[in-house]
């Protein structure tokens, strides 16, 4: 977010933050939705790979659907 900010030279603020996940049309990840990203590798991706690789391609596919 700072990293942003300094390229727009606007100040990094939580208001930013929600405007930007609001027009992207994300929100917060919470407890539940933290459990559920906890447990979808195991339910999803470790039966098919074992390999840490196939996770980081999968988890962020999931967090986008």
């Amino acid at each position: 977010m700072e990293f942003i900010a300094r390229q727009v030279q606007v100040p990094a603020s939580e208001r930013h933050r929600a405007q930007i996940r609001q027009h992207l049309g994300f929100r917060e990840c919470g407890v539940v939705d933290a459990g559920k990203l906890t447990a979808y590798p195991a339910e999803h991706v470790a039966h098919k790979e074992r390999g840490p690789e196939q996770v980081r391609v999968e988890l962020p596919a999931r967090c986008r659907h």
